[in-house]
């Protein structure tokens, strides 16, 4: 019988693609902006706004400008669901840990009837596949300026 290589996913690296197609973490991805479900529906509405900037190790903090919005109890609730969602993804697509990286939540929707941890977790889970893509777009576009001449 032959024995089949379950290779540990590595942290850092996210699926199993060639190196240039992985996020580069060294450069901020800037204004992840989502928009999840839709207002008036019974799946309520979320729409975020987050920057994910290189760190030591994963952290999460939710940085608002001005007011925070909404009542608290609820604020609260819509930020944990998003922190949920987003390190949860990024470390399903990074090797089963998220990766070095702080995400800063800059604003986020709260709204009395539409608003839920729910909608903002699945709001975090496409934030996180939004900033995988543009930090792996960034990584290819820096290794591109590098390729010898033709």
């Amino acid at each position: 019988m032959g024995q089949v290589d379950s290779a540990e996913p590595r942290p850092g690296r996210c699926d199993e693609q060639a190196v240039t197609d992985q996020p580069d973490w060294t450069t901020a991805v800037r204004a992840v902006h989502v928009r999840h479900g839709t207002q008036t529906s019974c799946g309520g509405i979320a729409v975020v706004l987050a920057d994910v900037e290189p760190h030591p190790a994963y952290a999460f903090v939710a940085r608002f400008g001005g007011e925070p919005p909404g009542p608290a109890d609820l604020r609260g609730e819509c930020v944990e669901g998003f922190a949920d969602g987003i390190r949860t993804e990024l470390a399903r697509l990074c090797g089963g840990q998220p990766p070095p990286v702080r995400v800063v939540l800059r604003r986020i929707l709260v709204h009395e009837v539409d608003s839920s941890a729910a909608v903002n977790r699945a709001a975090g889970r496409r934030a996180a596949a939004e900033a995988v893509r543009r930090a792996a777009e960034g990584r290819r576009t820096q290794s591109s300026r590098h390729l010898p001449p033709d």
